[in-house]
């Protein structure tokens, strides 16, 4: 069995709005010293983002519950005559606070500003899910849930946004001298 008290209590606290307090590669390197290889493995299927096939159960799985509700709720919305139906994704769950959080993110003036409503909304919604379980397997995984929603927000500035689409530029620009 692992410790997760001393796991956790030597990883830096992760706070909404802060920078990054630990690269995904530390804290990758810091589970793997200090877990078994199967709850490392399962530590590796957590994600923010779908697919969620194969995610731990638990934590992780109320998480990819909550997130495809909520990715369900912003598809009519955002669906521009699509067909709504073939967009959403099998449901197990229901969740009381979902359309209010829809209804804030397509009221959103920017898109930024949506994307920072739906991270917003994840990171409490991780912190709902963890609860008091501050030192247990699920902790790790809320851990690493939160330090990817401060991982992707750390480089929305105008300067990233400017390289990244230099990048992509000359990616399409390359594709099409081929």
């Amino acid at each position: 069995m692992s410790d997760y008290i001393f796991l956790l209590s030597s990883l830096p606290t992760p706070i909404w709005g802060e920078p990054a307090p630990i690269s995904l590669e530390k804290f990758e390197e810091t589970c793997r010293d200090h877990l078994a290889a199967e709850e490392f493995d399962a530590l590796s299927r957590v994600r923010l983002e779908p697919p969620f096939d194969g995610v731990p159960r638990g934590l992780p799985e109320n998480f990819a519950a909550w997130d495809t509700c909520l990715r369900n709720a912003l598809v009519p919305p955002l669906a521009e005559g699509r067909d709504v139906a073939a967009m959403l994704r099998p449901e197990s769950g229901y969740f009381s606070e979902i359309p209010a959080i829809a209804a804030a993110v397509t009221g959103a003036a920017t898109v930024l500003e949506a994307e920072k409503w739906l991270d917003t909304a994840r990171w409490e919604a991780v912190g709902f899910f963890t609860g008091c379980d501050v030192f247990t397997f699920d902790a790790v995984c809320a851990y690493k849930l939160k330090l990817l929603l401060i991982l992707k927000s750390d480089p929305r500035t105008p300067q990233r946004g400017a390289a990244n689409l230099d990048r992509i530029l000359a990616a399409v620009e390359q594709k099409n001298l081929k």
